[in-house]
């Protein structure tokens, strides 16, 4: 049986892996004109149950435990120290940025005030607007897909080394 570390080692790769492909690829397919951003509304019970189940509930678990972690003491080994504290940085960082997120775009159409069809143009016109001549949305979401990619390449290192994928520096 997994026990605690192990679960949410296993639920930080996974949907956070999960995660950053699916938005790659939505951004990607955007530049190639695509206007379906790929997200489920509330009419897709059945891809917005997968999502919660898949993606939302292992993340929110990985994220307390995380939260959880960050508040001990980090590890005495000078060689694994900065990459512990990088991962504890960026994972709180990523935590507020997803919630954000959430709040931001998913809970709207998990309610219904926004349609999945309309994702599309409000996120070219949102990550196209300037506060004082910059791009303060665009900014953030460069910012967070970074920690979320950051957090994810340092997390599968570890990962790799725990799990027995790899050992030592090839692994890091």
């Amino acid at each position: 049986m997994l026990d605690a570390r192990k679960w949410f080692e296993v639920c930080g790769v996974v949907p956070l892996g999960v995660f950053v492909a699916v938005h790659v690829l939505s951004y990607a397919g955007s530049l190639l004109g695509w206007t379906r951003f790929g997200v489920a509304g509330r009419d897709s019970v059945v891809l917005t149950l997968l999502e919660v189940l898949l993606v939302g509930l292992p993340l929110a678990f990985h994220g307390g435990y995380g939260l959880w972690l960050s508040l001990s003491p980090l590890e005495h080994d000078p060689e694994t120290r900065p990459r512990s504290l990088a991962l504890r940085v960026s994972g709180v960082l990523l935590l507020v940025f997803v919630l954000v997120h959430v709040a931001w775009l998913r809970w709207p159409l998990w309610t219904g005030e926004r349609d999945p069809e309309d994702v599309h143009a409000m996120l070219v016109g949102s990550l196209s607007s300037t506060r004082y001549g910059l791009p303060l949305v665009a900014l953030a979401h460069l910012v967070g897909l970074g920690l979320a990619a950051a957090h994810l390449a340092l997390g599968l290192g570890r990962f790799a080394e725990r799990w027995g994928l790899g050992a030592g520096p090839s692994a890091r």
